[in-house]
């Protein structure tokens, strides 16, 4: 009896601990106050279900537990909880996240002020030197300030040589795919585009995706390897580092080839790093052109930021995220277009009118003038979000309010852009169902009925005076003009930018 002594005595206070947590969670942390299941309230192991092995439905489940939970709980005083109850769209789904369904609160989540991102993304892709990793919000904007120049829209045009000539090259193996009558791997085949224009962007050499046997979509499938597993890394943080510490071989028998050539991708992205901090100084001579690199190492961010470690792991967001999110894009709209044979028609007729000699393609200032493409593009980001899963952000200085629920600082707030801009298209139309119908992608009326905001083409376009289409203002979020953890063009929000010249704060992938 006496060796069981120790074991009864662990088992007891682990049992204690256990009770003293679900005590914590469920009355006395910051999240208590917000309404939601108790399950989810008390143990990470309600999104495992959910998000593992219902395989990323808990999103869809959040919708259903919004109206379900349609009332919040708020309390009164230093100690106590009420059961106060008035209606408000916050949401507690894990232990230490809350969730807002509403679309209006999604400015004020990603303003311009001060934002910590909580941690929940940090090691999901083995990259927490990565300005896409980076939690706190200062060290982000340091960060930050080392690309923005890279990506203004002056330094994109200079670009614009690079990426007509990787277009060239991609029509010529799309028409070899033509005279031999195969299909082409429409995704793969954009990856290869974008990873062509990134990788030359990033680190001056040509990998040569384009024409390479089935696209070479290493980066493809690297970044779907990663986002395949991703519910999983979340819920097991630490499974990270181990599995970086794992032969590819037992990789691929865990988590699948994609794992496997994520980590080759990384080593890849290590050694084009050295190679640019050896061409350092000599830029001119050993490559083509100033690289995204070049100038972080250039900028006036600390030595620290500058070291090979964490070079790589910017090179590994950069590229993934060049890559992936624009050739999902381009594929989709191609094919939303394929199934829809008279929008197809009427974007080909304005694009022959537009260019004539298909020799001589247009350029970007030439086609930025085209409505209906302007309107394709436009409705394609609409439907297809670079990121379905939640984004997540706290205000670290500030209390915040969402309707009539006080929500205090340093509460981990999620929201989700999808819904976002779902929900944002049904209140424009609802409010302006004189504009709800662009007159050339749609030449049909459109009933005052709300349409589905899933169906392609575009149901929000307004078409002003001059006949050009421009997407209303409240059905684009912020966060389409500019990430916090991207780069990007402000557009018309620029009264909220900061730092280099079109460039805005906040938002995410």
């Amino acid at each position: 009896m006496v060796y069981h002594v120790p074991v009864v005595g662990i088992s007891i206070s682990v049992l204690i601990c256990f009770v003293l947590l679900a005590i914590y969670r469920l009355y006395l942390s910051p999240y208590a106050a917000f309404p939601g299941p108790k399950l989810a309230a008390l143990t990470h192991w309600y999104t495992f279900y959910y998000d593992v092995t219902k395989g990323g439905q808990y999103i869809y489940k959040i919708e259903q537990l919004h109206k379900i939970y349609g009332k919040r709980q708020s309390f009164l005083s230093f100690m106590l909880l009420l059961t106060l109850m008035a209606p408000g769209p916050v949401l507690r789904i894990s232990p230490d996240e809350v969730h807002i369904n509403d679309p209006d609160f999604y400015d004020i989540l990603f303003s311009n002020g001060k934002r910590d991102k909580p941690p929940t993304w940090a090691a999901a892709f083995g990259n927490p030197g990565s300005m896409f990793s980076t939690t706190p919000h200062n060290l982000h904007r340091v960060r930050r300030s080392a690309l923005s120049p890279y990506f203004s829209p002056a330094s994109v045009r200079r670009l614009e040589p690079l990426i007509q000539d990787d277009i060239s090259r991609l029509i010529a193996i799309f028409r070899r795919y033509q005279k031999s009558a195969e299909p082409i791997p429409l995704k793969a085949a954009f990856a290869a585009l974008t990873s062509d224009i990134i990788t030359e962007s990033c680190f001056a050499t040509q990998e040569n995706y384009i024409e390479a046997s089935d696209f070479n979509a290493i980066v493809l499938v690297a970044s779907e390897g990663a986002t395949d597993n991703l519910h999983f890394v979340l819920q097991f943080k630490w499974i990270v580092p181990l599995i970086k510490s794992l032969p590819d071989k037992v990789v691929v028998m865990l988590l699948g080839p994609g794992m496997a050539l994520l980590h080759q991708f990384q080593r890849h992205c290590e050694a084009q790093i050295k190679n640019v901090l050896l061409a350092q100084h000599d830029y001119q001579i050993d490559v083509k052109h100033k690289t995204i690199f070049h100038d972080i190492l250039d900028s006036d961010i600390p030595p620290q930021e500058k070291t090979a470690d964490r070079l790589w792991q910017e090179a590994q967001t950069i590229v993934s995220a060049g890559t992936v999110t624009t050739a999902t894009t381009l594929s989709s709209m191609l094919v939303y277009l394929l199934l829809d044979p008279p929008k197809l028609h009427a974007l080909l007729q304005e694009l022959e009118e537009a260019i004539p000699d298909i020799s001589k393609p247009a350029s970007h200032k030439e086609l930025e003038k085209l409505p209906y493409l302007t309107a394709v593009i436009q409705e394609t980001l609409r439907i297809v979000s670079g990121v379905s899963f939640r984004l997540a952000r706290s205000a670290p200085d500030e209390a915040l309010q969402c309707g009539e629920t006080f929500i205090p600082p340093n509460v981990s707030l999620l929201n989700a852009l999808f819904t976002t801009k779902r929900f944002r298209l049904r209140a424009y139309l609802m409010n302006y169902p004189d504009k709800s119908m662009h007159a050339r992608l749609s030449p049909p009326p459109l009933p005052h009925s709300l349409p589905s905001p899933h169906v392609f083409p575009p149901r929000a376009l307004a078409s002003g005076r001059d006949g050009e289409s421009q997407i209303p203002g409240p059905v684009f979020p912020r966060h389409e003009a500019l990430s916090r953890d991207g780069i990007g063009e402000c557009g018309t929000v620029h009264d909220r930018c900061d730092g280099a010249e079109g460039l805005c704060e906040d938002g995410d992938f």
